[in-house]
């Protein structure tokens, strides 16, 4: 319901990221699949690590990242076209959604130059990144087995269950393949958002259930202008994962971006975002 109004906006076009839409489900399963591929020689260059090991060479974190992030950084290429190619499939689903969603009349099968290049930046970034979580978490474990007196072997036998797919091939694939989904398909909303005559603005919808963060919860139901940023906890954001965004405000973010109208809005809510301003209107 319109706070101010006292109309009830049109809750159709709402659509948390609790569960994906079809366009993105197909996404994050390819997208997960990619990923986990692009691990594999990355994992068989931690077995040869291990299998040549000595006692020594596991006796200091430092020394055993700097040996994984040696290996690790010749699979910088895999998987920036990991994240490129399923980027660009995420925009592409997310127009679907907010075509469909909002009844769009813009073009879902192509990526805007715009979004293409903001796309690009993010590809750099989270390759990166997600390398630099495999060395550290690979790291971690083969010291922290060290220490609790594992030999060589043992350690080498439980690397597929206890690192591989327990870890690597888990809630890291998970996450890295979900925060992509969601990142790329806002942005492809937002994208569609802006190529919209009828869109006035955009509001930004969090998941609510107590495992939002807090400066989400803050930011849910923001009323923005299309291309003003949303102000969430004094980050400014394009839309919920936003792939330029800090990565403590983006992964594992569950928000959505939605269309808002000009029927929506009262004069005075119109008139506050035309001239830059951020209203909540609660639905």
């Amino acid at each position: 319901m319109c706070e101010v109004c006292g109309r009830q906006l049109t809750k159709a076009r709402v659509l948390t990221k609790n569960d994906f839409s079809p366009e993105e489900e197909r996404v994050f399963q390819t997208f997960l699949d990619d990923y986990v591929d692009a691990l594999q020689p990355v994992e068989e260059e931690i077995e040869d690590f291990v299998a040549n090991a000595s006692e020594s060479d596991l006796e200091s974190l430092e020394s055993i990242r700097a040996e994984i992030q040696s290996r690790t950084g010749n699979y910088t290429n895999d998987f920036q076209a990991v994240f490129r190619n399923n980027g660009e499939e995420g925009v592409m689903a997310g127009r679907a959604v907010a075509s469909r969603q909002s009844s769009l009349d813009v073009a879902f099968d192509v990526v805007p130059e715009r979004t293409l290049e903001v796309i690009d930046d993010w590809v750099q970034t989270a390759a990166g990144s997600t390398l630099e979580t495999i060395t550290e978490d690979s790291a971690r474990w083969l010291r922290g087995a060290q220490r609790d007196g594992l030999s060589i072997p043992d350690i080498a036998d439980q690397l597929n269950d206890e690192l591989f797919d327990g870890r690597l091939e888990g809630y890291v694939a998970e996450r890295a393949a979900r925060t992509g989904t969601i990142a790329t398909s806002n942005a492809g909303s937002h994208s569609a958002h802006e190529d919209a005559d009828s869109v006035v603005g955009e509001q930004w919808i969090t998941s609510v259930d107590g495992r939002e963060r807090d400066s989400h919860a803050d930011a849910h139901q923001q009323v923005v202008a299309v291309g003003t940023p949303f102000d969430v906890g004094g980050v400014f954001l394009q839309h919920p994962g936003d792939p330029l965004g800090p990565v403590d405000e983006i992964a594992n973010c569950r928000c959505t971006v939605v269309a808002v109208f000009e029927e929506d809005l009262t004069e005075d809510q119109l008139e506050a975002i035309e001239n830059g301003e951020r209203i909540s209107v609660a639905i």
